[in-house]
């Protein structure tokens, strides 16, 4: 709803301002893909659940992100025992999750 006032005009607050103002700051406060390779390399972890949007602005390109972290999985010596790809598409926003376990 909005209400004209002198030529302007203002946006009451409503759940899908919040929800875009949340979108927004997530943007800024990604995760690094360097963070995400050494938590690969380097733990002792063998099985990730990986959220796209957590390092990747553009969701569509996930397929490029994961070939590239794949290339410096294998240089350094950590092979890929099984990974699945799950999208989730809900109400207008797409989830992308990689599940991932690796063999160090």
């Amino acid at each position: 709803m909005t209400i004209f006032k002198k030529g302007w005009f203002i946006l009451k607050p409503s759940f899908f301002c919040l929800q875009l103002t949340v979108k927004l700051i997530n943007i800024y406060h990604m995760k690094s893909k360097e963070d995400l390779i050494y938590n690969l390399i380097f733990t002792k972890e063998n099985e990730y659940v990986i959220n796209m949007a957590d390092y990747i602005k553009k969701i569509y390109k996930y397929e490029d992100f994961i070939t590239e972290v794949k290339k410096v999985l294998l240089k350094s010596k950590v092979m890929v025992v099984s990974e699945e790809v799950e999208i989730i598409n809900e109400s207008k926003e797409v989830e992308i999750f990689w599940r991932i376990k690796v063999k160090k």
